[in-house]
């Protein structure tokens, strides 16, 4: 029996391509519909849905998955921060740490914007992590917006 053709690795590939040229070179991931959240990552995702920021949970990204992309509020297509929250992965040690800080070192020389939230800073104040994160969205808001 042949495969799907509708869900060949060819034509997800072209899809994110078209995707990819049909904004202008502007949308460089894709989200992950299968990936389950963990209670921490449920609860940021509620906080930043609060404070009306369009966030789109486990982004894939130049070959790495980061926890949330922040869309812009006039362009829903046009991710304009990676939000990074420290779960279990983070913990597991030192390696994991290390390749976390490469990563996100990385993201930031394609041009991202990234910001993490730590999760003891959540759950001792939920809401200063939020100021923050809302904080460094809207700056990537106007980053997005300049000429």
């Amino acid at each position: 029996m042949a495969p799907d053709r509708s869900s060949a690795r060819g034509v997800e590939l072209l899809r994110q391509y078209l995707e990819y040229a049909d904004s202008r070179c502007e949308a460089l991931g894709s989200a992950a519909h299968d990936v389950p959240l963990n209670p921490f990552e449920l609860s940021v995702q509620r906080g930043l849905q609060r404070r009306g920021i369009p966030a789109m949970p486990q982004f894939a990204v130049v070959g790495y998955r980061v926890d949330f992309a922040c869309a812009h509020p006039d362009k829903p297509g046009l991710m304009v921060l990676l939000l990074e929250a420290d779960g279990a992965s983070y913990h597991s040690g030192a390696i994991a740490r290390d390749r976390d800080r490469i990563r996100q070192q990385v993201l930031e020389d394609k041009g991202w914007s990234v910001h993490r939230i730590w999760s003891t800073s959540w759950f001792t104040d939920s809401e200063a992590e939020l100021d923050k994160a809302e904080e460094a969205w809207r700056r990537a808001v106007s980053a997005a917006d300049a000429p």
